[in-house]
């Protein structure tokens, strides 16, 4: 007796899922938005300025400490 491959991978693994439609899909996302605890407009606004001042800061640093390698490099070669 020959057996079916394509039976017993349907038997293991299941029927195959059909393919979610993109409406389906932008519902799961807008059903899952309303479930995020969103934090107050004050705390959101207070967040994202503390973000910029310390990604400027970080910034401000890592560019005198390049400039104080480029200068300690063109010392070293003589420029």
């Amino acid at each position: 007796m020959v057996r079916n491959p394509a039976s017993r991978a349907a038997r293991t693994f299941g029927t195959p899922r059909a393919r979610p439609s993109v409406i389906r899909f932008v519902g799961e996302i807008i059903s899952e938005l309303r479930k995020v605890n969103w934090p107050p407009r004050q705390e959101a606004w207070r967040l994202t300025t503390l973000v910029i001042v310390v990604s400027i800061v970080i910034g401000a640093v890592l560019g005198l400490i390049d400039m104080g390698f480029s200068r300690i490099f063109a010392i070293i070669a003589g420029n």
